[in-house]
């Protein structure tokens, strides 16, 4: 991954930083796991209250799903919990979405507004929104733009390294969203992605991330204005990032 300090001492970019490995965070709450839960006998109360506090969940509800959830001991209760609970996560992530102003400033959306949605090996995993903030620094004769976004982890994390991602347009993606490498600064606990190319007296297409801070992917188009996003390339370990206009990033970690 480049690195911005390399940048601004060299005025070049370095090679990719890897992060060390760690474990997956909020993995989604399955089936299979539900089972488990009722055949310890807690109650279905207990069980209940556990799938409306999961942050994810990957609940498989068709009609042979509820046949073996039946057979496996699973209570009425508990199967109407799950497909409340799948229906409202439904819902949300095609109707409502978080939305940034420029710089800052988010707000909630309804149908049509952008929405990221990361599917992996280990999960699927809604993306959530992030406003950055500009940065400039001189390096040489030339000013260097960055998009500063807060923290140095992204909450979902993946040890997928070529997942796939959902997101919402009216049309193609490409040249609208971008799969971006944000660099960890530990120095004010941010990520940076950089902005534009710039060279000694010039710069260029400042208002999107630098080329060689993308990864590069193929879009195919689904039903509902929905896109598939696949990268051509396997992801490094470290942060990424869906990036949209108006610095709005849909943040997400490879380990």
């Amino acid at each position: 991954m480049c690195v911005k300090n390399s940048i601004i001492a060299f005025s070049l970019l370095a090679s990719m930083t890897c992060m060390a490995q760690a474990p997956i965070k909020d993995a989604p709450l399955t089936n299979q796991e539900v089972v488990k839960l009722c055949k310890l006998d807690l109650g279905d109360d207990v069980v209940v209250a556990k799938i409306n506090q999961a942050k994810y969940v990957d609940f498989k509800l068709e009609t042979g799903d509820l046949t073996s959830l039946k057979s496996q001991g699973v209570s009425k209760a508990v199967i109407t919990a799950m497909l409340k609970r799948s229906t409202a996560t439904a819902a949300e992530a095609s109707s409502s979405s978080m939305v940034m102003g420029p710089y800052g400033g988010a707000v909630v959306t309804t149908s049509g507004g952008p929405t990221a949605r990361l599917v992996a090996k280990d999960g699927e995993f809604d993306l959530r929104s992030i406003a950055g903030s500009p940065s400039q620094t001189w390096a040489y004769v030339t000013v260097l733009s960055f998009m500063d976004y807060p923290g140095l982890r992204a909450d979902v994390r993946t040890k997928d390294h070529k997942p796939t991602f959902i997101v919402r347009s009216q049309q193609s993606p490409v040249g609208r969203y971008f799969l971006v490498k944000a660099e960890p600064n530990k120095k004010d606990q941010t990520r940076s992605v950089k902005m534009g190319r710039a060279g000694m007296f010039t710069s260029k297409s400042v208002t999107n991330p630098d080329k060689d801070w993308t990864v590069m992917f193929t879009a195919k188009e689904q039903s509902g204005g929905f896109w598939q996003i696949t990268p051509q390339q396997d992801l490094e370990p470290g942060e990424y990032g869906i990036w949209f206009r108006d610095s709005e990033l849909y943040d997400f970690g490879v380990d």
